[in-house]
C-alpha cells in the first residue's frame, strides 16, 4: 500500500492511494487531500486483514441508497421522505461510483443543493438549510449501511450539527408576518421565471413574472402561525379534523410529499396531538368546512387538488423577498408560535404539547426564551417581598424584568 502526489496538467494536486487485492491485483483511487487517502488505506487494511475482498465494489450511489431503503421495515412516512430525497435531490449522484465519492463531491452536492437544483428546473431556488441538512443525513445513513455490509470502505458524508436553539434574529415580527401574508392573499410578489417558449431559440430566456394571488396558501400561513403546525399538518388537515366543539384541530395525519400527495403517518408519535383554535381563525375555518364532505382536505386548489408544500413554501418566499421580510417561512412561522407562547408564561411542558416535542427538545431549541426567563426570575426573587422565600401562594414572575 502506497500513497503518491500527483500534479494534473491544470497544477491541481492529487493524492493517489495505492493497494493489492486477494488476488494481488493492483487497484488506486485519487484525493484531494492526502489526510483522505490515508483514511481510506487505513480502512482498506483493517478489511483485508479481516479477509475481506478489498478489490472496489461496482455499485452506483443509487444502487447503495436502495439496498439501503430495503435493508429494514420501514414506516410508510419515513419511505416517502427518504424516497423524496432519492428521486429528488440526490439525482446528480445516481450514477456515480459509491467507493470513489468523496466528501469534496458531497459539499458540491450540498452547495447545490442550497443554491438551486438545475436538474428539477431552471429556476429553482434551492432548498433551505434543514433541507439540506435533512439530504446529508440521509446520504450519511446509506453510507453507513454501506460500510458496514462492506460495500464501501468508508463514509464521505460528514453533516455539520447545527446549535438546535433557535437564535432569536431568525424569528420574524408580527409585521414581517402580516405583510407576507397579505402580499401572497393579494399576489403581485416578483420573481425571475424561465420561459417554456415552443420556439428552441426563445426557450430559457429569462424574464420578469408576478405571483398570482394565493388566499388559500394565506389561510395556510394563518393556521401555521396560529397552531405551531408544520406545513404538512396543515396541508393534510380535512375537514373532520376541525373540532369547533372542543375547540382544536385535530393532528392525526400529514400530507405526503410525492404523488398523488396523499395524507401518510406523522412524523412520530408525539405529533399527534389536539391544537386549541385561536378565535381569529374561527371565522376562516367555517367558511373553509361549510357544506364540505368530513374527508375533504381542508385545504386545497381551485381544481380541488391537494396543496403542494413544496410550491407553497416557493410562494412564502417570493412575497417574503418582494415585502423585504425573507425571515418569514413556513417554520419560522412555527417557531413564532412557540415562542410567543413561551414568552406568555405558558408552561414548558405545554409548549412541548402543542408543538409534538419533547421538553427537553423544547428547551433546548428555545433556549433564548428560556434564558430571558430565568433573567426574569432571577430579578423577581431578589425584589424585596416578593414572597418566593416565604412560599406565598402569589408567586409570579415580574412583568418586564431585567
Amino acid at each position: 500500500m502506497a500513497i503518491q502526489r500527483r500534479q494534473t496538467k491544470t497544477g491541481q494536486v492529487r493524492w493517489v492511494a495505492r493497494w493489492r487485492d486477494k488476488g494481488g491485483k493492483e487497484h488506486s483511487r485519487s484525493f484531494d487531500t492526502k489526510r483522505e487517502a490515508k483514511t481510506f488505506l487505513a480502512d482498506v487494511e483493517v478489511r483485508a486483514a479481516r479477509g475481506v475482498n478489498t478489490a472496489p465494489q461496482k455499485i452506483t450511489v443509487l444502487e447503495l441508497y436502495n439496498r439501503w431503503l430495503d435493508s429494514r421495515p420501514l414506516r410508510d412516512s419515513s419511505r416517502t421522505l427518504y424516497e423524496h430525497t432519492r428521486d429528488k435531490n440526490l439525482v446528480p449522484l445516481h450514477n456515480y461510483p459509491a467507493v470513489e465519492l468523496s466528501n469534496t463531491d458531497v459539499q458540491a452536492w450540498a452547495n447545490q443543493l442550497a443554491n438551486g437544483r438545475p436538474w428539477v428546473s431552471s429556476s429553482d431556488a434551492g432548498l433551505e438549510r434543514a433541507g439540506v441538512t435533512m439530504g446529508l443525513r440521509h446520504l450519511r445513513s446509506a453510507y453507513e449501511y454501506g460500510r458496514r455490509a462492506e460495500l464501501v470502505a468508508r463514509n464521505p458524508v460528514h453533516v455539520q450539527i447545527d446549535d438546535e436553539a433557535v437564535d432569536p434574529v431568525e424569528i420574524p415580527t408580527v409585521d414581517e408576518i402580516r405583510r407576507v401574508v397579505d402580499l401572497v392573499r393579494e399576489g403581485g410578489a416578483p420573481y425571475e421565471e424561465s420561459s417554456r417558449s415552443k420556439f428552441p431559440e426563445k426557450r430559457g430566456t429569462k424574464y420578469t413574472a408576478y405571483q398570482r394571488p394565493r388566499p388559500d396558501i394565506a389561510d395556510m400561513m394563518l393556521v401555521a402561525v396560529g397552531t405551531g403546525a408544520r406545513v404538512s399538518e396543515v396541508a393534510g388537515f380535512n375537514v373532520s379534523e376541525v373540532d369547533f366543539d372542543s375547540g382544536v384541530l385535530l393532528v392525526r395525519k400529514q400530507l405526503g410529499k410525492q404523488p398523488p400527495r396523499s395524507r401518510v403517518e406523522l412524523k412520530t408519535r408525539r405529533s399527534r396531538r389536539d391544537l386549541p383554535i385561536p378565535e381569529e381563525l374561527v371565522p376562516m375555518l367555517e367558511e373553509r368546512t361549510a357544506g364540505r364532505a368530513p374527508e375533504d382536505l381542508l385545504f386545497t386548489t381551485k381544481t380541488g387538488r391537494p396543496i403542494n408544500t413544496s410550491h407553497a413554501s416557493v410562494v412564502v418566499k417570493r412575497a417574503a423577498v418582494a415585502a423585504d421580510a425573507e425571515r418569514v417561512h413556513f417554520h419560522a412561522l412555527r417557531h413564532y408560535y412557540a415562542s410567543s407562547l413561551l414568552t406568555s408564561g405558558v408552561p414548558v411542558q405545554d409548549v412541548a404539547a402543542v408543538m409534538g416535542h419533547t421538553v427537553a427538545m423544547t428547551m433546548k431549541t428555545y433556549a433564548h426564551v428560556l434564558a430571558g426567563y430565568q433573567e426574569r426570575v432571577r430579578a423577581a426573587s431578589s425584589l424585596a417581598g416578593c414572597g418566593i422565600f416565604a412560599g406565598s401562594p402569589h408567586l409570579r414572575v415580574v412583568e418586564g424584568g431585567a
